[in-house]
């Protein structure tokens, strides 16, 4: 008995057109736009690095933006999606 014939090969689309690119902000002025539509949570104290974890846990549907981390020049910036 033959063996069946293999179904035809599928091949993937193509890319749709791509539009108009979305013009770029800023870390700052995106920041700023989540804090002015209530989805960013400023974080003013000063925090440890291994307590940026159970931060994000405590505010799950915001953004969390951690002003003074202890030790580091830089802000942390999480769950800004």
């Amino acid at each position: 008995m033959a063996d069946p014939p293999c179904p035809p090969r599928v091949t993937s689309a193509p890319d749709p057109p791509r539009g108009t690119p979305l013009p770029q902000m800023s870390l700052s002025e995106f920041v700023a736009e989540m804090e002015a539509a209530g989805m960013l949570t400023r974080i003013t104290d000063e925090k440890r690095v291994d307590e940026l974890p159970a931060l994000m846990g405590a505010y799950p549907t915001t953004a969390i933006l951690v002003e003074n981390v202890q030790g580091c020049e830089f802000q942390f910036l999480a769950n800004a999606y």
